[in-house]
């Protein structure tokens, strides 16, 4: 067997495994994660991985035709698929839709790689197109070591796999560089190898940490801090779509816990804790979502105008300090809180962007003593500001 035939037979087995285990991922996908839970991120993630499919398929059908331009158009398809797996994450995750970068760079692949096929300039339009896909596999390595709100061994595998893209990507430039140097007979031969088994990496880890992502977020939204994520970013997504700008996030905070905990020891404290929640609640409108985050602090959208909202603060940080005269000393001590205000005006529709501008107001406001709420765009307002 000459080294020719070597490789051709190396290059099917490559694509056979690649068939039979993208197939499988992809069943597993549509199966346990876009089937039982349909949304715009499992539509986007379950097309990723169909078109995944799609592209090694096309590649074994190269093979057997020897046609090169099909083989580049199963190539280009094959590295459209960590792009639309981020695109998936940012829907996943409430945030705004990249779908111009995503689409451009696909589009420019599905057209030019099989243009340039049989061409010299071939060679440089696919590095550049590796490349591409490294660098959206950087962003969903980023995307992904962000999230906080998901145990981090869900995402590990996804998160390995994108990082060992991104460092295969930078070794395969390197091997451009060498290739100058030392011009070889075939100078895709290591690239279009580590590509192939790139592809296989991904889409299994890919496929692993999707379907557990989407199977735990389904028991967390029966309560809990995913309830919080989903429940929010889909009353957000809502108002960015009929373009409803009047909506602040606020972010609840009770002061001075850890000295309540001793003082009230307890059963004292728990029923300081209760209260706390009820009159969060109790001072809302009706129209508010209103999510506790852990014991004490509470995270609330709620619809206003910016006096409407200020009207709204001022009520519950009246309501939280009123005394409770029916306990004992220790717990009827004045209890207060500390609120952050984040309005979509200010910081979009985007979830995280709005829980950070006022968990910063909520911290600025109990550096100045509490019982206030405060802006990450203005100095902390008082009760009677």
């Amino acid at each position: 067997m000459n080294a020719e035939t070597m490789s051709i037979a190396l290059d099917v087995n490559l694509a056979v495994s690649l068939v039979s285990l993208v197939t499988l991922a992809t069943a597993f996908v549509i199966g346990l994660a876009l089937l039982p839970r349909p949304s715009k991120a499992t539509v986007i993630w379950a097309s990723a991985f169909v078109l995944g499919t799609l592209g090694t398929y096309c590649l074994v059908a190269a093979g057997q035709l020897e046609s090169r331009a099909l083989r580049a158009l199963s190539s280009a398809v094959m590295m459209t698929f960590i792009p639309i797996v981020w695109l998936g994450l940012r829907a996943y995750l409430g945030k705004r839709m990249p779908w111009f970068s995503v689409v451009g760079y696909s589009l420019a692949m599905l057209v030019a790689l099989p243009l340039l096929a049989g061409l010299p300039e071939f060679a440089i339009g696919f590095r550049l197109a590796f490349l591409g896909s490294g660098v959206f596999a950087g962003f969903l390595a980023y995307e992904l070591t962000r999230m906080r709100a998901v145990q981090r061994d869900i995402l590990l595998p996804l998160i390995f796999a994108a990082c060992a893209y991104v460092l295969i990507t930078v070794l395969a430039a390197m091997d451009a560089i060498t290739q100058f140097a030392a011009p070889r007979a075939d100078p895709l031969a290591v690239v279009r190898d580590i590509n192939g088994v790139g592809s296989l990496v991904v889409s299994q880890c890919a496929a692993l940490t999707i379907v557990l992502l989407v199977r735990t977020q389904r028991r967390r939204n029966r309560g809990g801090a995913g309830a919080v994520v989903n429940q929010l970013t889909e009353r957000l997504a809502r108002a960015e779509a009929l373009k409803e700008a009047a909506w602040s996030l606020i972010d609840i905070r009770l002061d001075n816990r850890e000295d309540l905990r001793i003082a009230a020891k307890s059963q004292g404290y728990a029923h300081i804790l209760d209260t706390f929640h009820e009159r969060v609640r109790a001072g809302l409108p009706a129209s508010a979502d209103v999510q506790r985050i852990d014991e004490a602090r509470v995270v609330a959208l709620i619809p206003g105008s910016e006096q409407a909202v200020r009207h709204h603060l001022r009520i519950l940080l009246a309501k939280i300090s009123a005394p409770d005269e029916g306990r004992d000393a220790a717990a009827i001590s004045r209890v207060s809180a500390s609120i952050g205000w984040a309005s979509v005006a200010e910081e979009g529709y985007e979830y995280q962007a709005l829980l950070a501008a006022a968990a910063l107001g909520a911290a600025d406001a109990q550096v100045l003593g509490g019982g206030r709420w405060g802006r990450a765009r203005e100095l902390a307002a008082t009760l009677e500001g």
